[in-house]
């Protein structure tokens, strides 16, 4: 969620949501961050998300029932979620308390986060997934039900070099089995610097903002660890996790490669060309990455 300026969601809010409130000192919220869907805002001690259409609603209201069923389950994820209807029964706003912590950067990529990082994963892939069906799209091979989809969006727009580094790589994976027959588990789906939130010592606080939130392989998430903090963090993240997944890692440096067709996507969707920019330079870095992993 990249920061933005402006706040006219929530002068526009009804003022029977702003009543819903409570104990929120609505009057004193500043600007967090916009992103395609939601604008985030903090008031205090909460963290006020106002979606900026339907689907980023029903965004909210996923992720809303996700954080209530984790944080009772003592994973370190947003406290006291939930959701505001205005008037005509729609999500409003979503409200969970204020995680103070900052995004994780490079001289804080310890061994001690990539510890933290293993038990939440570890705890978050064993999360029982019968009764959370009413938060989270099942997604039981990701190359068909997602990638595949991006790649032909996204090819037009990448350099013969790209092509021609990228075409080969997936065919290989899919020769080599692809992702399908691997069982479903719960994933964060965008563990990205943003989302892992630390202390001044690089402790773990938080994580925020599951993608989705979706059920699917387990190796989207060391694929996100791998493309946004690189591989040294990501391998002791997964040597901490240990899991005997014979094919994690292998499904996990194609998902890293192939992330960065999400952002391009999304360019090309809301016609967002320092989006696509974005994504076309991450994509180069995995070039250039995939050579000394």
């Amino acid at each position: 969620m990249a920061a933005a300026g402006g706040g006219g969601e929530l002068a526009r809010l009804p003022a029977s949501v702003i009543q819903a409130l409570g104990p929120v000192d609505f009057a004193s919220a500043t600007l967090l961050g916009t992103g395609w869907q939601v604008t985030a805002y903090r008031a205090g001690d909460w963290v006020i998300r106002v979606p900026r259409t339907p689907a980023g609603g029903a965004t909210t209201e996923r992720q809303t029932r996700l954080y209530q069923r984790l944080a009772s389950a003592r994973m370190p994820v947003p406290r006291d979620a939930r959701v505001v209807r205005g008037p005509d029964g729609a999500v409003a706003l979503g409200l969970y308390r204020y995680i103070s912590g900052r995004p994780a950067t490079h001289e804080m990529r310890g061994g001690d986060l990539a510890r933290a990082l293993a038990r939440f994963l570890a705890a978050l892939h064993a999360y029982p997934t019968a009764g959370i069906g009413d938060c989270c799209e099942v997604l039981e091979d990701l190359w068909a039900g997602r990638f595949a989809a991006r790649w032909e969006r996204c090819r037009p727009r990448l350099e013969r070099s790209l092509t021609g580094w990228l075409g080969p790589v997936i065919e290989r994976f899919l020769a080599g089995g692809g992702g399908a027959g691997v069982p479903p588990v719960l994933v964060h789906g965008d563990l990205g610097e943003e989302h892992v939130l630390v202390d001044a010592a690089g402790r773990l606080e938080g994580i925020i903002d599951f993608s989705g939130p979706r059920i699917t392989d387990p190796a989207l998430d060391f694929g996100a660890l791998i493309e946004r903090f690189g591989w040294p963090f990501a391998g002791a993240t997964l040597s901490a996790y240990g899991s005997a997944d014979p094919g994690l890692v292998r499904r996990a440096r194609f998902y890293a490669d192939v992330r960065p067709l999400a952002s391009i996507e999304l360019g090309l969707r809301y016609g967002s060309e320092p989006k696509v920019m974005e994504g076309l330079e991450r994509l180069a870095a995995r070039r250039r990455a995939s050579g000394a992993e």
